[in-house]
């Protein structure tokens, strides 16, 4: 699931996923929708001009079934254009910045879409 973040800001106006502050906020977002961590991807440190974000990719798998159940209660607080489901298989038209894009590319290439 990625999300487009507002205009201004890091990233204004390009796709990236959930964001949370903590690992207690993701935790209690993800047991909400019934769901539960499933791997913990290897941390990264992009470099901007001015400071450094510090990325700990967190993977959340979900059974097809419940997709759409989740997605539907989590897309009733969203506009339906501020979010979009990728598919690492038939990757979509939108921005990226360059540390989701590398996430999302380690992923397809693990499940042999690359």
């Amino acid at each position: 699931l990625l999300e487009k973040r507002d205009a201004k800001g890091i990233w204004g106006g390009l796709f990236s996923f959930p964001q949370f502050d903590s690992l207690v906020a993701l935790k209690h977002a993800i047991s909400a929708q019934n769901l539960q961590i499933s791997q913990q991807l290897i941390a990264f440190t992009h470099i901007f001009s001015h400071f450094q974000l510090q990325i700990y990719p967190i993977l959340v798998e979900m059974e097809c079934d419940l997709v759409q159940e989740s997605a539907g209660n989590y897309l009733e607080s969203v506009s339906s254009t501020s979010v979009s489901w990728y598919d690492l298989h038939r990757p979509s038209e939108v921005g990226l910045p360059t540390p989701i894009k590398r996430i999302l590319d380690e992923l397809a290439y693990q499940e042999g879409a690359a």
